[in-house]
Formats: C-alpha cells, structure tokens, sequence
C-alpha cells in the first residue's frame, strides 16, 4: 500500500504494540491504529507505555445489545498504576 498511496497513511487490523513498532521500523505507515485494543482498554497509551496488562475484547460486545461491553471496560486500578 505504501508504494502505491503517496499521502499519510494510518495502517490497522490486528496491531499490537510490537507489530506497530515494526511496522513504524519499515516505514510502513506513518501512524498505526488500534481499533479494537482501544476499545476494551480506555486507557491503552498509559498501558502500552507501563507495559502493563492489556484486557481482553469481546466482540460479541462492540456495537448493539445489551449494556455490558464497549463503554465498560476497567481501567488499570492505582496499585497497577503503582499509584500510593
């Protein structure tokens, strides 16, 4: 895609942290989106930074039903933040 598209170019589907830096490395895309990391963890950049656990999505919760899923999701607690 990049030798094709001149213009900025934001790669997705199935990145992690790892996967993005590689990506970056080889100048494969200029930015790299989450999508659904960020979803099931509102507070990824903090937890991508800490290397701190990542929750697991559910896509059975993304968009419609019921009230459980895509505005739930915990965020890190203060000890994981090792907050006093």
């Amino acid at each position: 895609m990049r030798r094709s598209f001149r213009g900025l170019y934001i790669a997705n589907n199935g990145y992690d942290l790892d996967l993005a830096r590689k990506a970056r490395r080889r100048n494969l895309a200029d930015f790299i989106a989450f999508r659904r990391l960020y979803i099931a963890n509102p507070d990824l950049v903090d937890r991508l930074r800490m290397g701190a656990r990542l929750n697991v999505p559910d896509r059975a919760t993304f968009f419609g039903g019921a009230a459980a899923g895509y505005t739930d999701y915990p965020f890190l607690t203060a000890a994981e933040r090792g907050a006093p």
